[in-house]
């Protein structure tokens, strides 16, 4: 019981950081939310931060646990990036950059720990995508997984940290698309191009 109410407050408090930011929604705030006392809130965390530590670390750990579904042993190296589009393009589109500034400028060691635990998830599914696909003869044999990884991890930061792109282009099937064929075709194979151009023929990551 204990515990469903307090994913309830993580979930609420979540949605609030979403749609007005951390520094701005006190404990009232979310108590309110909550129809709750801020007597009752306070049972369940001790302080702001925690509860804001609490609601970026249960989000991240959801996020992270999609990511990491989605390479499978089961699949082939590229059938596994191409799955990444959707989570990609939800991950764009539901980036805030009020919510990013306000745990970079008031909880920067949360903030910089959770960078580090995306970029090592990140890396890490990568790094092994690339070593799956060296076995699979889809990918080149001389391609340097711990650097086209690193790369790749630099790319999808810059992307998101950068107003280069507005969001309409960041969230559109066609750039995700882009961003997937792009890293595929720099490490392929002739084998894994050839089975690249026939799944983009046949429309299998869009219709299917």
């Amino acid at each position: 019981m204990i515990q469903e109410k307090e994913q309830r407050i993580i979930r609420v408090t979540e949605e609030l950081y979403a749609k007005y930011g951390i520094k701005s929604i006190t404990m009232e705030d979310v108590a309110s939310s909550l129809g709750i006392s801020k007597k009752t809130l306070y049972q369940f965390v001790s302080d702001k931060e925690e509860l804001v530590e609490k609601v970026i670390n249960s989000h991240a750990r959801e996020k992270l646990e999609e990511f990491a579904a989605i390479f499978d042993e089961k699949k082939n190296a590229i059938d596994e990036l191409f799955d990444l589009i959707d989570f990609i393009k939800q991950m764009f589109k539901e980036h805030n950059p009020a919510r990013e500034y306000d745990l970079l400028k008031y909880y920067p060691e949360l903030y910089n720990a959770l960078k580090i635990k995306k970029r090592e998830h990140i890396f890490k599914a990568f790094r092994e995508n690339i070593e799956k696909g060296k076995q699979q003869g889809l990918y080149r044999q001389d391609t340097d997984a711990e650097l086209i990884s690193k790369l790749h991890v630099f790319r999808v930061e810059n992307i998101i940290d950068n107003d280069l792109f507005d969001k309409e282009e960041l969230t559109s099937p066609d750039f995700c698309l882009e961003i997937i064929i792009y890293h595929i075709r720099g490490i392929a194979t002739s084998e894994g191009i050839t089975y690249l151009e026939k799944k983009l023929k046949t429309n299998e990551l869009i219709n299917g």
